[in-house]
């Protein structure tokens, strides 16, 4: 198991915290401002030129929707609520995990969402609700994971998670625009993936045996192998529906 240090360097200098998290609403955004100019992010012609989740298409063999439904978005509400909520969940989990784990944990459960959303749900959906769902899952397990060393803090941030998550399921089940497969498909693949990659904190002990600092130890390199697993997985679901 290696520690981990300061995050990756590039031409020497240190990479935001969040740069992942930032970056993909960049993209969410960029996407939803072309749909716009092609006719209005919320028309089902738009939609689906962009890569919005067509079960009928899919079928066909577009599976490229299962991933690029996770960036496409119907109105600036939903752009917004979503962003809102990346920006806020999706921050957290990258600075809890690291920036490559983070994206394996909110492209995994986008794919995953989406593909329970096309097995349970046939019509039209899109939206980063599911990739969201998974990074919202997979804080819980970092601080449950940690609770000794996180603390107060990290409990009340236990807590406040458990209660959001259940919160957002229950609303998914009762409101009929909300695509409720999507968002468990997303909370099942963060859940996977997070008992995986999420990293310790490790006390760091002087020379009298006190407690000076906080490191954080990554999982052996082979727990990376859940990834690919789970994308076969996803795969064989898809084809041999």
């Amino acid at each position: 198991m290696s520690s981990s240090g300061p995050a990756p360097n590039w031409k020497g200098r240190e990479l935001p915290a969040t740069l992942i998290a930032w970056a993909i609403t960049a993209i969410n955004v960029g996407v939803w401002v072309a749909m716009e100019a092609s006719g209005g992010s919320a028309s089902g012609r738009v939609l689906v030129a962009f890569g919005a989740k067509v079960t009928p298409l899919i079928a066909q063999g577009e599976y490229w929707r299962l991933f690029t439904a996770n960036f496409v978005h119907v109105g600036m509400t939903h752009l917004l609520l979503n962003s809102f909520a990346l920006l806020s969940f999706g921050r957290i989990t990258e600075m809890a995990y690291g920036h490559l784990r983070f994206l394996a944990i909110y492209l995994v459960s986008g794919l995953a969402g989406v593909t329970a959303s096309y097995l349970f749900t046939p019509g039209l959906s899109a939206g980063a609700s599911a990739a969201i769902f998974g990074c919202a899952a997979a804080l819980p397990i970092f601080f449950a994971r940690n609770r000794r060393l996180a603390g107060a803090a990290g409990r009340a941030q236990l807590s406040g998670m458990l209660f959001i998550l259940v919160a957002n399921v229950l609303l998914g089940l009762l409101v009929p625009q909300i695509d409720p497969w999507g968002h468990l498909g997303g909370l099942a693949g963060g859940t996977i993936l997070a008992f995986a990659l999420a990293p310790r904190l490790v006390a760091v002990l002087g020379p009298e045996g006190a407690q000076i600092g906080i490191r954080k130890e990554m999982p052996p390199t082979g727990t990376w192998l859940i990834v690919p697993l789970m994308l076969i997985i996803l795969g064989a679901l898809v084809v041999g529906r």
